[in-house]
């Protein structure tokens, strides 16, 4: 449902520069997921709606 994508670079592009990707990762997540992820790893119980389109 959601998408985190993760770019590891040498050193953070100053302002008006490039900065060209080592590696690229496409992880699932997003913050509504990553949240309900933390909570439920901490003994929480969980649900999560999602809608697309």
């Amino acid at each position: 449902m959601n998408l985190d994508v993760k770019a590891l670079v040498g050193r953070y592009p100053e302002h008006g520069h490039t900065a060209t990707a080592r590696s690229i990762a496409m992880l699932p997540g997003g913050k509504g997921s990553n949240q309900a992820v933390a909570a439920a790893k901490l003994g929480g119980k969980v649900s999560m709606l999602g809608r697309l389109g």
